[in-house]
């Protein structure tokens, strides 16, 4: 999904606020999931790897 394709496709003048709403929730819904799943990563790799995590490696 690319939220941002629905931008540039379609007519500015014409977006309605319900539209808008719609497009804010689901940029903020990708958003929201990219970080909860790159925070899952690296708490994944300390468990793996603590001396990893302790030099500071991040993904």
């Amino acid at each position: 999904m690319h939220p941002e394709k629905w931008f540039s496709s379609c007519d500015l003048r014409e977006i309605t606020v319900d539209h808008a709403m719609k497009v804010i929730r689901s940029v903020l819904f990708v958003v929201a999931h990219h970080i909860d799943s790159v925070h899952l990563q690296v708490s994944y790799i300390t468990a793996l790897c603590p001396a990893e995590a302790k030099r500071g490696g991040q993904v």
